[in-house]
């Protein structure tokens, strides 16, 4: 399987992914789905520190091209892998983000139809993808990550407002919201995980 979560900044992507890769060190805590993964961290910090290039509401077409580029990377190890994948982010974030910075001119229209493509092409690919609702999570300055709430609530209005869960449905894709501490919301990824 091809898992992701997805969501705005600060509303717990990596700290699920932390818990989920040490729930897998104790196997009473986890049920069998989730053992044997890949974890995967986000690629937005790997691509600012390999590349030096801006993130965030300062992103460029650069930053955002080398990101979705990434998350075609990640698709295809899986791909060619026997394992499954838990991702920290996915091409839903690249088309997130990107649709921020077009709409703010950050991105010209050429970049902005190559992340539709690349979207519409790496869709279908995830098996399951976890939105990390933001209700109660406060953004927490981790240094790199944007503070902005102006820019985190326009992010979060995307996601809320304009993403159209009828093509995930189309494509096979499971769309689940995950609410609550990272216990309850690792405990609904395993139930669903679980659902054959």
């Amino acid at each position: 399987m091809l898992v992701s979560f997805t969501g705005a900044q600060s509303t717990g992507k990596t700290t699920l992914l932390d818990v989920c890769a040490k729930a897998v060190l104790n196997d009473d805590a986890v049920h069998q789905p989730v053992n044997h993964w890949v974890f995967v961290p986000e690629v937005t910090r790997m691509i600012k520190r390999t590349h030096n290039v801006d993130i965030n509401e300062q992103g460029t077409d650069d930053t955002q091209l080398l990101i979705m580029n990434q998350h075609h990377v990640n698709v295809m190890s899986h791909r060619n892998s026997n394992r499954n994948y838990l991702l920290d982010r996915c091409v839903v974030d690249g088309y997130v983000y990107s649709l921020y910075l077009h709409r703010h001119g950050r991105i010209n229209d050429n970049t902005w139809s190559i992340v539709e493509c690349m979207y519409k092409h790496l869709l279908p690919e995830y098996d399951w993808i976890f939105y990390t609702h933001p209700e109660d999570i406060p953004i927490e300055d981790d240094g790199e990550r944007s503070i902005d709430i102006d820019f985190r609530n326009e992010i979060i209005d995307i996601y809320e407002n304009e993403i159209d869960w009828s093509e995930y449905h189309r494509h096979k894709t499971h769309w689940v919201e995950l609410r609550g501490t990272p216990e309850q919301r690792l405990e609904i990824m395993l139930e669903c995980l679980e659902t054959p």
